[in-house]
């Protein structure tokens, strides 16, 4: 469906150096003219998230005529552009947006910096404006003389700690009607047990957390696992969103965050969750291709793909050499495709589809139990995968080109072999451990060809004659 508005008709009712302010009518996808939008371009702007030697974060307190009162915010100002006026379609003739950083810091506070990351750039307003704003963290800023202040500039310096800082945006968002209280979780598989899970429905209660409010999740696939689960129970539901930080986190938390450990076995106990709003920003996430988080993502594509259809899997086939480049907007295309196929999974009325979300995870968590936690999740995942096919081969389920076309697509998104002395029946009796904890029958989810996962019965000896081979073939070589 094509979703683009085409430009109609513009009058500009201001339009000069600093400002084009105009009204807009758009042709829209049907075939209709749209109401009149109004809209500005204005020159594109830094922010400047700055801590000094001690921590303390440095504001600035000026007023603005936009709100009519004096504010405290971060500083900030616009990006130069030589000569002519101050805004244009894109932001190829500006100065650096760094440099422009650097200097804003200098005449708003005095203040200067030698360690400088580049944060993230968004849209100032979409909804009217066409300006971005580069935001930028400046650490251990030093004083390095006074202010240099424009004409109409009038403004004081504060540093605020970190305590300080959260308790004047709580306030704010009192203010407008919002009541804050802030939780903390810890990161990793300590967040996924029922004691956290406790006392996160403790904070509720004691916060009076009911169904209309909303709980904002920051942090990694557990700790925002935890907390879908959390949600889940808590007055019926309570709606729930989560700002990701990593591949994994975008692929699994909407639509199958991580059940808890109970007991000594991982991930077994869960409720149906429901995550209401999923925040993917590429400015905030890590999503380095070396990144383990990334490269678990990956694995989980593969796996989602595998376990739809022969269509998904093709699709994301095709964009492998595009998400191994990088490009962010490549790489969340790819995770939201699998986002997709794991929705459908999760949503199917056959169990056994619902099942096929299992592909690779038993072989992966006996793996994990065996080989100790030295090795890469993804890595047990990917091991996962290429088992569980050779063995589907092995049962005349799968056709060899299939896990040939499976390995390839493991090699292409980088995801290593397990090379380590394991014990056959060791494994074997861990794959046992891990299926009869969930099932009182020995079944595993085997690929019947791609996008026919089913849960398959297994005899001993074929599962030992299997695992034997894996084990031979993974060993590392003599010398």
């Amino acid at each position: 469906m094509e979703l683009a508005f085409r430009e109609a008709e513009t009058k500009h009712f201001v339009e000069n150096k600093w400002i084009d302010l105009r009204e807009v009518y758009y042709t829209m996808p049907d075939g209709t003219l749209s109401p009149p939008y109004y809209t500005y371009s204005r020159k594109n702007y830094v922010v400047i998230v700055a801590t000094d030697e001690q921590g303390r974060y440095l504001c600035v307190r000026q007023f603005r005529p936009g709100l009519g009162k004096v504010t405290t915010e971060f500083p900030a100002g616009g990006i130069d552009r030589p000569g002519g006026k101050q805004y244009g379609p894109d932001g190829s003739e500006q100065e650096d947006p760094l440099l422009a950083a650097r200097r804003e810091l200098t005449e708003e506070t005095g203040y200067v910096s030698d360690d400088w990351e580049a944060l993230i750039t968004v849209p100032s307003q979409a909804t009217m404006a066409d300006n971005w704003a580069w935001i930028y963290r400046a650490r251990n800023c030093r004083p390095a003389g006074r202010q240099h202040l424009d004409d109409t500039e009038f403004l004081n310096v504060l540093a605020l700690t970190p305590a300080e800082l959260e308790e004047r945006i709580r306030r704010q968002l009192t203010d407008g009607g919002f009541q804050v209280v802030r939780m903390e979780a810890p990161a990793g598989a300590a967040a996924r047990t029922m004691g956290e899970v406790t006392r996160a429905l403790e904070g509720f209660a004691n916060a009076g957390i009911t169904c209309d409010d909303l709980v904002l999740g920051v942090g990694d696939v557990d700790t925002l696992s935890m907390l879908a689960h959390a949600t889940a129970m808590w007055c019926g539901r309570v709606p729930l969103a989560c700002v990701v930080r990593d591949l994994d986190g975008m692929v699994e938390v909407a639509t199958t965050p991580r059940d808890l450990d109970v007991a000594g076995v991982t991930r077994i106990a869960g409720v149906s969750a429901y995550v209401k709003y999923l925040l993917c920003d590429p400015g905030v996430m890590n999503l380095a291709a070396d990144a383990e988080t990334s490269r678990l993502g990956r694995a989980l594509m593969v796996a989602s793909a595998v376990a739809e259809n022969e269509d998904t899997f093709e699709a994301l086939w095709n964009k492998a050499d595009a998400v191994m480049a990088g490009d962010p907007a490549d790489v969340l295309d790819a995770a939201i495709d699998a986002l997709k196929s794991r929705g459908h999974l999760v949503s199917s009325t056959s169990v056994s589809i619902r099942n096929s979300l299992a592909y690779g995870q038993t072989f992966a968590r006996a793996l994990e139990a065996v080989a100790g936690a030295n090795v890469p999740p993804s890595t047990f995942l990917a091991e996962g995968m290429r088992f569980s096919a050779r063995l589907a081969c092995s049962l005349e389920l799968l056709d060899v080109d299939d896990v040939l076309m499976q390995d390839e697509l493991l090699d292409t998104f980088d995801l290593g072999e397990f090379s380590g002395n394991v014990d056959p029946k060791a494994l074997a009796d861990a794959m046992k451990r891990d299926r009869f904890a969930r099932s009182n029958r020995f079944h595993l989810c085997l690929p019947h060809g791609i996008g026919r996962l089913r849960m398959t019965v297994v005899e001993d000896d074929v599962l030992m004659d299997n695992i034997s081979a894996w084990c031979d073939a993974h060993a590392p070589a003599k010398e």
